[in-house]
């Protein structure tokens, strides 16, 4: 494997970070606890819902970046600041991810689902600017080789250029 680079999203590798996502998250995480995995269309379904998820984060304040080793993705990072977009665009993206998670919903565990809703619930909501990384993620077959703490000091780097910022949830 050569030297890990980490860079800004590109549009050409958001099929491949979103297929990185799925794999890694099917070992691991909210999805191999809340959903059912094993079911036929799942993959393809949690692909879709992947790159939904990808294509809303391309506002100014959000950040995709994305770990290329040997001239393919192997990581990336979803870090999102908490500005206030309009509601038009907020609207917008949640059909958006709508539409394409509905095919998810015969794989959810719905008893799981509540219980993780419940205990990732905030007790109080986060005052100040802040960024929330909703996403760090590595292929499976090359975890362990530091390219998730090379993508966790990226976005720490993204977060302290921001003088506004209190931090990274």
């Amino acid at each position: 494997m050569d030297i890990v680079r980490i860079t800004p999203y590109e549009s050409s590798a958001i099929r491949e970070f979103a297929s990185v996502m799925v794999d890694a998250f099917a070992t691991e995480g909210i999805h191999a606890y809340a959903l059912d995995l094993k079911r036929g269309d799942s993959r393809q379904a949690r692909l879709r819902t992947a790159l939904a998820e990808l294509q809303s984060c391309t506002c100014d304040t959000d950040h995709i970046l994305v770990a290329r080793s040997d001239g393919r993705v192997v990581g990336g990072a979803l870090l999102s600041r908490n500005a206030s977009h309009p509601l038009h665009v907020r609207v917008r993206y949640a059909v958006r991810w709508l539409r394409v998670a509905l095919r998810l919903l015969p794989a959810v565990r719905w008893r799981r689902l509540y219980r993780l809703l419940r205990a990732t619930k905030l007790s109080r909501s986060i005052a100040g600017a802040h960024y929330t990384l909703s996403a760090l993620v590595v292929r499976p077959d090359l975890q362990g080789r530091g390219i998730g703490s090379a993508l966790l000091a990226e976005v720490h780097r993204v977060s302290e250029c921001d003088p506004g910022v209190l931090g990274v949830y």
